[in-house]
């Protein structure tokens, strides 16, 4: 209604009276606009209009409801009896605005023997599942192949779909799987995917996904296919990108291959960032990054912890990632391996057994700034490829501080310090067996009882021959505060 009169304004208390209920109005001078009230979408008890009852096959009536009620939100009755879905059918939320309300239910996957299934397919925008559980059939699975049976798969068309604390566990495939090219705004917040065969998550292609305060754990310990994590960000080549990820407060957790996997793929784009995260407790890696073809890659983790896994903290096989203030800790296969190049700044890589860093020739180009390598049962850093460090710390962990080994040549060390190290095997501080540089370095080598130290500050070989000291600063110890290899020539500016 709009009125071109002058009146009094008119109170939203006369308005209900006047029987237009609480519809918003925008006054603009003295002219009263009223927008068109709001229906809501209604709540539909499937038990009492569709005969959805626990213990039966509910995948045709909940269908039903979908179709007969666009929109809608549809409520399980809570109940400590499963009710059962044909996962190849699937329930199949394909009308905008739908919510599945499953809060004190349990949707049962019924055994098949199929390559591919979904409990629920999500293919309309701003749907939802809400609360309680899916439940698959890897314990039950009538086949032997396939890796596709997911309790939710969100496909093309999902703009805006959410899934919000739902626990989705034993399925044939995946927890929930994110194949939804060019959708966006989909969310994943407070779910718990647990004891899945292939992955708790796999991102395959969307834009701007978050997935939230979210738990993916023991992927792989009751059976189990590649790959076996937590989470895996792998686009398909050539057939949609992962743009935007973001994964904020998760947990990864127990799975039998490793916490976080990211792929890079040729002719797909692979972007993904995680931030405070907990991966631990994996048995092999924490995270791992592999090349499967050459695309954009680009990952960062932030603010995360990653300890306790049963191989390496964090394995980087492809470039593209990005290490900002974690900590990695008491790993069992060392800290943190570089195959590739990435760039670490921050943090502490301490308590592993093995090394801390390990860096290959393929890590040519790495930039580590700021990070601390502590406690590490062999040396703090081990590295037979070109770094550039600036800033950082080795400090009593059980051989070298900082090993520069052949291949290394053209490594630039700049404010770095190595003390207290050799607490194992008496080694030096910093050992350089090819041409490098440091520059303004300092080394402090452990005390012993008859001696100020017991190691070497510096120890030069001959295949380091013209390497560079700038300003550095080192303790005398029990041997000498710089070895060089008899005949090798280097540099030492003041």
């Amino acid at each position: 209604m709009i009125s071109s009169q002058r009146s009094p304004a008119l109170s939203r208390r006369r308005l209900v009276g006047l029987g237009l209920g609480l519809a918003p109005a925008l006054a603009i001078g003295h002219e009263v606009v009223m927008a068109p009230e709001a229906t809501a979408a209604p709540t539909i008890d499937l038990a009492s209009r569709y005969g959805v009852l626990p213990g039966r096959n509910v995948t045709a009536a909940v269908n039903r409801a979908i179709a007969a009620h666009p929109g809608a939100t549809l409520v399980l009755r809570p109940s400590a009896t499963p009710y059962l879905v044909d996962a190849v059918a699937s329930i199949k939320l394909a009308t905008a605005g739908t919510r599945l309300v499953l809060t004190g239910a349990t949707l049962k996957v019924i055994p098949n023997a199929a390559t591919n299934y979904a409990a629920v397919l999500m293919t309309a925008p701003n749907t939802a599942v809400i609360g309680g559980q899916i439940i698959g059939d890897v314990r039950t699975h009538r086949g032997t192949t396939g890796e596709w049976g997911h309790g939710i798969s969100i496909r093309d068309g999902a703009r805006g779909a959410r899934v919000d604390n739902v626990r989705i566990a034993e399925c044939w495939g995946d927890g929930i799987y994110v194949n939804a090219p060019n959708q966006t705004g989909i969310t994943i917040n407070r779910v718990r995917c647990d004891y899945n065969r292939r992955q708790g998550i796999s991102i395959v292609a969307s834009t701007g996904t978050r997935i939230t305060k979210s738990t993916m754990s023991n992927t792989g310990k009751i059976k189990v296919t590649a790959p076996g994590f937590g989470i895996d960000v792998e686009p398909n080549p050539g057939r949609g990108n992962v743009e935007g990820l973001v994964v904020e407060d998760c947990t990864m957790s127990g799975n039998l291959n490793g916490g976080v996997c990211l792929v890079q793929v040729a002719n797909s784009t692979s972007r993904a960032t995680f931030t405070r995260c907990t991966i631990t407790g994996n048995g092999r890696r924490g995270v791992l990054s592999v090349v499967g073809g050459r695309g954009p890659a680009l990952w960062t983790v932030r603010d995360s912890v990653v300890e306790r896994n049963g191989g390496v903290g964090v394995e980087c096989r492809s470039a593209g990632l990005v290490l900002l203030r974690n900590r990695i800790g008491a790993n069992h296969a060392g800290g943190l391996n570089l195959l590739a190049p990435a760039a670490v700044t921050g943090g502490s890589v301490s308590g592993n057994t093995g090394t801390g860093l390990t860096a290959s020739a393929a890590a040519a180009g790495s930039v580590i700034h700021g990070v601390t390598f502590s406690r590490n049962s062999v040396s703090g850093v081990h590295t037979a490829g070109r770094l550039v460090m600036d800033g950082c710390v080795a400090t009593a962990n059980g051989q070298y501080g900082f090993a520069l080994l052949e291949g290394s040549g053209g490594s630039v060390l700049t404010r770095c310090r190595a003390e207290m190290n050799s607490r194992t095997q008496a080694k030096s501080e910093f050992t350089v067996r090819s041409r490098s540089s440091l520059l303004y370095c300092t080394s402090y080598p452990k005390p012993s009882r008859t001696a100020p130290s017991s190691t070497h500050s510096w120890y030069v070989t001959r295949a380091a021959a013209g390497m560079t000291f700038h300003q550095c600063v080192g303790q005398v110890g029990t041997k000498s505060h710089l070895y060089v290899e008899p005949g090798t020539k280097v540099n030492i500016t003041r």
